[in-house]
């Protein structure tokens, strides 16, 4: 339990190191205090914003599970179709995401 969070404070500690010992203007490396201040200021933004990317993540898992569901059914059914439909099947499996 204490070992990740270490981890996560050294990792921290470190980042600030550099910020301080390089002074790295904040616009190239701003530091965890920075980061963190930003985020508190700014909190409401980011909860609009994240609310909208877990809309469309849910919607786009849902869209995805019917046309999954679609598809399989249609090959089920409907087997003169395969030997048109699996060749596409398996080119969107090999297209990097």
């Amino acid at each position: 339990l204490f070992k990740p969070l270490l981890v996560v404070l050294g990792l921290l500690i470190v980042w600030e190191s550099i910020v301080v010992l390089f002074a790295m203007p904040e616009y190239i490396l701003p530091g965890p205090k920075a980061v963190f201040t930003s985020m508190y200021d700014n909190a409401s933004l980011l909860w609009k914003h994240t609310l909208v990317t877990m809309t469309e993540m849910l919607l786009g898992l849902i869209l995805g599970v019917l046309f999954g569901i679609l598809l399989a059914m249609i090959l089920v059914y409907f087997v003169a179709l395969r030997p048109w439909l699996l060749p596409l099947l398996l080119v969107t499996q090999a297209v990097p995401v």
